[in-house]
This record gives C-alpha cells, sequence and structure tokens, in this order.
C-alpha cells in the first residue's frame, strides 16, 4: 500500500498541545492555587481531591505546587489530599520532573492487591480504584478543554493541512494504494469464494 498512517503518543504534543500528564497536573494545581488565593485568608477552600484549611496571611509563591505545598506546611496549614492517588501523582511529577499515570496506577494496585505493608491504601483495592477513576476522569476533561482550546485557536494554514490530513485519511482506498503482492492475495481469495461455483459451470 501507498498510504500509511502513523501517529504516535507525541503527534499531539509535537502540534503544541499540552496533552502530558506533567502538564495535565499543573493546569490543575495552576487553578487550584488561584482559587484558593482570591478566597484570601482565613477561608477553606475544598475540591474533591483537596482540602486546604487556610491559607497564611505572608505572600505565598503561585508558580507550582512544590511551592505552594512547601509554603503552607512551613505555617503548619498544609493540604489535606481526600485522594491519595492524585497526592501521589503530584508529589512524583515534582520529584521525578515527570510522572506516568498507568504506571503509577499500576505499582500501587500491585501493592495493594498483594498486601504489601507500605501501600498508602493497605488493602483497600476498592479506594485505590475509585481515586484513579476521579483522577481519569478529570484528566479526560482536562483533554477535552485542551482540544476545544486548541480547535479554537487554529490558524487558517494549520487547518488547512489538517483537512489535507483528514483528506488522505478518509478517502477511498484505489487500486494504486495496494501493492502487487496484496492484490494477488485479494484475488485469490475472491476466487476461492466462487471457485466451487465456476467448476458446478464447467461440469
Amino acid at each position: 500500500m501507498n498510504r500509511i498512517i502513523l501517529i504516535g503518543n507525541g503527534f499531539d504534543l509535537a502540534h503544541g498541545m499540552k496533552t502530558s500528564y506533567r502538564q495535565f497536573i499543573d493546569d490543575y494545581w495552576d487553578k487550584c492555587i488561584k482559587e484558593t488565593l482570591k478566597l484570601g485568608v482565613n477561608i477553606k477552600y475544598e475540591n474533591d481531591e483537596i482540602i486546604i484549611e487556610s491559607r497564611p496571611m505572608v505572600q505565598i509563591p503561585t508558580d507550582s505546587y512544590k511551592e505552594f505545598s512547601k509554603e503552607l506546611k512551613k505555617h503548619r496549614k498544609p493540604i489535606f489530599f481526600k485522594n491519595k492517588f492524585f497526592q501521589i501523582i503530584s508529589d512524583n511529577s515534582h520529584l521525578q520532573n515527570w510522572v506516568d499515570i498507568e504506571n503509577e496506577y499500576y505499582y500501587l494496585l500491585k501493592r495493594t492487591f498483594n498486601n504489601i505493608s507500605s501501600s498508602p491504601y493497605g488493602v483497600d483495592v476498592r479506594t485505590l480504584n475509585l481515586d484513579f477513576a476521579s483522577v481519569k476522569n478529570k484528566l479526560i476533561e482536562y483533554l477535552k478543554n485542551v482540544e476545544t482550546n486548541f480547535n479554537e485557536n487554529l490558524d487558517s494554514n494549520f487547518l488547512r493541512t489538517k483537512n489535507i490530513i483528514g483528506h488522505k485519511i478518509y478517502h477511498p482506498f484505489k487500486l494504486k494504494d495496494f501493492s502487487e503482492s496484496s492484490l494477488n492475495q485479494k484475488a485469490e481469495i475472491e476466487y476461492n469464494l466462487i471457485k466451487k461455483d465456476l467448476e458446478a459451470l464447467a461440469d
């Protein structure tokens, strides 16, 4: 065939879409930090994943989860995580400068299922799965927003290229798209389907 379509995990990233796990986590914390600061001092912030009882009266770094969390701890106002899995991927994202949500989940699942004492979930696989499902839903919501924003800000050249690619992908196949060997193989399959009928006619 002359038509080969290869789309890997980096296809969206290569086109400027912020779809990595790290970007998802950073975006989450950017919004949480801004919402917390809007509330002012000594006011509780809470969502599905975290609780911040109150922020201190001092100026707090807002550029990252790492600095924000560190400052809150210093003033004895730590972040309480209702979702342990989200805490783990947030911490790992900033300790290792990357995170793989699927691998983290699989690693925790094995430790929890095998009743390894170091698992933060103990033997509670159900809670781990619920926490993971919550993060997965947040990720889906984030990716939909990224796609919407990306499509809304496409310039005319990119739209033209996108339409050309779409046309190439969904355009009906022609005989020239197939190699000679594949055409011969297809012809043999079709012949075998009607072979008995042809032999019956010859008799």
